[in-house]
């Protein structure tokens, strides 16, 4: 899980300077990665990721510093604003989808 943690951070740090669209890829198989431990994490140790706090740091990692890297490519490269603005509302998409599912 924390490979997984830092290769996303890494990618996301590379993507200001070679381009989101050309490591989205990476980025969006990371993140699949990680929902997947924390899925596995749950069903076989809710105790451990209710002490840990395991749903919040899988959150950070996978949305909120995505989201935070799309508002600064926004800001350095508004010709592109209307792929950021998609990918950000995927992300969002993404986010209600899981909630239903995981509430559902």
């Amino acid at each position: 899980m924390e490979a997984a943690e830092m290769d996303l951070y890494y990618t996301m740090g590379m993507a200001m300077w070679s381009g989101l669209q050309e490591v989205w890829p990476r980025i969006h198989h990371a993140r699949e990665f990680l929902h997947h431990v924390l899925i596995e994490r749950i069903t076989t140790d809710l105790k451990f990721c209710l002490t840990e706090h395991i749903d919040q740091h899988v959150w950070k990692h996978t949305y909120y510093n995505l989201i935070e890297q799309l508002k600064a490519h926004m800001v350095a490269n508004p010709e592109n604003k209307e792929y950021y603005v998609k990918t950000f509302l995927g992300l969002v998409e993404e986010v209600r989808i899981e909630i239903v599912q995981f509430i559902g």
